[in-house]
């Protein structure tokens, strides 16, 4: 590896560091503001989801089957809410599509799983656009 692209990945894993860290601080600022709401919503499978801001901070698929559709959320969330859906598959590579108030911030959104892997999406609530900011998607190695 050459010190140009030692250069751009170290960058690269700055970024994602930077990136965790304000899913991380806006998830702590979740729990700080007492909401009663931080719990998991969990799922085996599922062909839509449609987030609960009003009771979940987080949904967990563990087997899915299916293509996906992630909806719109329901309920109201408050300025710089954070809110993540873990995703694994059963072992097939599935679709997944998203509603209009995700937008992606310096990634690009999931159109599909990768096959057995767990992948981690996390959002904030940007209040002035009505928007889900996808600040962060990972993926397991």
């Amino acid at each position: 590896m050459n010190t140009d692209q030692l250069l751009n990945e170290q960058s690269r894993s700055l970024r994602l560091i930077e990136t965790s860290m304000c899913c991380l601080n806006a998830a702590i600022k979740n729990i700080g503001l007492g909401t009663g709401n931080e719990s998991i919503q969990s799922l085996v499978t599922a062909d839509s989801i449609t987030p609960n801001v009003d009771l979940y901070t987080a949904i967990k698929i563990t087997a899915l089957a299916s293509a996906l559709t992630i909806n719109n959320h329901t309920g109201t969330p408050s300025e710089m809410y954070a809110f993540i859906i873990r995703i694994k598959d059963n072992g097939t590579i599935r679709a997944i599509t998203w509603d209009t108030q995700y937008r992606a911030i310096g990634v690009t959104l999931p159109a599909a799983t990768t096959a057995s892997k767990t992948m981690y999406i996390e959002m904030i609530w940007n209040a002035t656009d009505s928007k889900f900011d996808v600040t962060s998607v990972m993926i397991e190695a």
